[in-house]
């Protein structure tokens, strides 16, 4: 938030349309919460709006998956084995289906994502995986935040999102003027996977509020 705030000041940014994605809408909504002026419009896409969510649609998905794959996350979760080669196979795979959504060769993007990752970052904020949030974050809500904003608000996600359609949608109700964007193609990352139609709507978006 202090990055944003100074690259503000550096740029003389007094007005902007603030975007965050997955973790970055978290810091969204932290950045909102302190009241900041000059704010057009907002989108959160896939967004993480309360972890408490997060951890209750993640089991739900997780129940989707094949039974040996679902044997596998909940013995080591239980053991506290989850580095193991067994976890982070069945990890991906839940990755695959509910994050990329694209079987591989990944977009180039996901890929550089991916190798540039740090494990111990992730698991120290979020948890051993997507579905299983245990780190700094687990007790992260926002939902105050967003219900307290009046202004307009474009929530995206995927018909495949672990970001689910109906969790995104139920967050949008709570908000003053909220519309929604369901990418049918897609799961985490809509705007990789269908990049020609996401820009389209957020171009659309953001001449509709700042023409």
């Amino acid at each position: 938030m202090r990055e944003l705030d100074s690259l503000r000041r550096a740029l003389k940014l007094d007005r902007i349309h603030l975007y965050g994605h997955s973790w970055g809408s978290m810091l969204a909504l932290e950045y909102l919460a302190t009241n900041p002026t000059g704010i057009v419009s907002v989108t959160l896409a896939s967004p993480v709006i309360s972890t408490a969510s997060w951890a209750a649609d993640g089991a739900t998905l997780v129940a989707t998956l094949p039974d040996s794959l679902q044997r596998i996350i909940a013995e080591h979760e239980a053991a506290g084995t989850t580095a193991s080669p067994e976890y982070q196979a069945a990890s991906f795979e839940f990755l695959q289906r509910y994050v990329l959504g694209v079987p591989p060769p990944f977009p180039a993007e996901a890929d550089s994502a991916m190798a540039g990752s740090n494990p111990v970052v992730y698991e120290t904020m979020w948890g051993p995986s997507e579905f299983t949030p245990r780190g700094n974050l687990k007790d992260f809500d926002r939902s105050a935040t967003l219900a307290a904003l009046d202004v307009p608000i474009l929530f995206t996600a995927g018909r495949n999102d672990e970001a689910t359609p109906a969790t995104v949608e139920r967050f949008a109700q709570t908000a003053r003027n909220a519309e929604v964007k369901i990418f049918e193609q897609s799961a985490h990352m809509a705007m990789l996977t269908e990049r020609v139609a996401y820009v389209a709507v957020l171009r659309d978006f953001l001449r509709k509020h700042d023409p």
